[in-house]
């Protein structure tokens, strides 16, 4: 019975290990997110909008498109 739950044990953690290092793997794949303007000090290329938010992307601003 011991020998089972110690195989047993070692097969969960080594599913555990591969999961985690899969999980890394795939993260280091994606870009890093970098924040410019994060302050709002640039405000020169927005618009006013009619319910008073502004219109567009901050100067050195990049959407979903691009």
């Amino acid at each position: 019975m011991t020998v089972i739950r110690l195989c047993l044990t070692f097969a969960v953690l080594g599913g555990l290990l591969a999961v985690r290092t899969q999980n890394r793997a795939s993260a280091a794949d994606h870009p890093r997110l970098e924040v410019v303007n994060g302050d709002f000090s640039d405000l020169s290329s927005l618009t006013a909008g009619n319910d008073g938010w502004y219109a567009g992307l901050p100067k050195g601003w990049r959407g979903s498109k691009g």
